[in-house]
């Protein structure tokens, strides 16, 4: 019998070894995984990063953004300003009221075609600032950097506002800025003649005068978008400190040649859409117009259309002096 129980007491061992391996082997891997998710960044899918209560409607008063980590909710206000996300938004009434007045600003100065502006321009800007203030995953590319007090530089008075940080891809950057590029606004005005110019006029500009200082850190396709210690953002050349965005800002871009808005199809002319430019001449582009017409101030006229219009002239002219000619004689 004790040879017995001997014998299955060693049988018995290399099981157990076997075992203890296997344990340790899975504790191993469970301990890789648990500094993996450590390591990697926190998802927060419907978190906001900011929020803005001014206890007042007056949109010229005094109000600034502050940090904010509460989960979206419904807009329970009538005509919000970005209807898309009326169900899950990270903005409140305060803000609809702002932004509401904001984008009557944008189209006046961006939209109005009589004006030199395109259609597509204004509402991808509208998209923008939709997506910072309203999105519910608002957290996920806002990083806010605390309440600082700035110049504005349109009023020259000090205010404060909340600085922050948006993580934008490039794509959807460069694509918005193109769709406004040709606009008379982005012509005349020096600093919006680039794709980092025009989003710096935005955070640097018109974001102070609604309670935000912002800053563009720009994406790769991946979405990947963090910031070393000590990187220089801004014009102002802030110091910022690291930085790590779970996402970039993307959405959905109206091509000034070819957008839809509010179920409306349309295209900006060439003389505001370079996009259209090509369209409108069937092969040539844009640049090469430019170049002929610096050799041929006329190119592109329609000779034959000008040769009937003078023709009939001549031939009125001529009938008008043999008429006289006839009546006096």
């Amino acid at each position: 019998g004790r040879d017995a129980g001997a014998g299955g007491g060693a049988s018995l061992r290399p099981l157990a070894g076997a075992m203890r391996r296997r344990t340790a082997a899975a504790a191993a891997a469970l301990g890789c995984a648990v500094l993996l998710a450590l390591a990697a960044p926190a998802v927060a899918k419907n978190q906001c990063a900011l929020t803005q209560n001014c206890h007042s409607y007056a949109l010229d008063s005094p109000c600034h953004a502050i940090p904010s980590d509460k989960k979206p909710t419904p807009m329970n206000f009538s005509a919000p300003a970005c209807p898309r996300y009326k169900d899950n938004a990270c903005c409140n009434h305060f803000q609809n009221t702002y932004l509401s007045f904001n984008f009557m600003l944008i189209d006046a100065a961006f939209g109005s075609a009589s004006a030199g502006g395109c259609p597509a321009c204004a509402q991808n800007i509208k998209d923008l600032w939709c997506e910072f203030t309203c999105s519910p995953d608002q957290a996920d590319f806002v990083k806010t950097l605390g309440i600082e007090n700035v110049t504005d530089p349109e009023t020259d008075v000090v205010v404060s506002v909340l600085h922050a940080v948006i993580n934008i891809d490039k794509t959807t950057a460069c694509s918005m800025y193109d769709s406004c590029s040709s606009t008379v606004k982005c012509r005349q005005v020096q600093t919006l003649k680039s794709c980092n110019g025009f989003l710096d006029y935005q955070g640097d500009i018109e974001a102070i005068g609604r309670g935000n200082l912002l800053n563009f850190n720009y994406a790769d396709d991946d979405g990947s978008g963090a910031i070393a210690e000590g990187e220089v953002m801004g014009k102002a050349g802030e110091y910022l400190p690291p930085l790590q965005f779970n996402s970039s800002l993307k959405f959905d871009i109206a091509k000034c040649n070819n957008y839809t808005i509010n179920g409306v199809h349309g295209a900006c002319p060439c003389g505001t859409c370079e996009a259209a430019c090509a369209a409108d001449t069937n092969s040539e582009s844009l640049n090469t117009i430019r170049e002929k017409a610096k050799i041929d101030p006329l190119h592109g006229a329609r000779w034959g259309l000008i040769g009937i219009t003078y023709a009939l002239i001549f031939v009125v002219s001529v009938g008008i002096l043999m008429y006289r000619a006839t009546r006096y004689s």
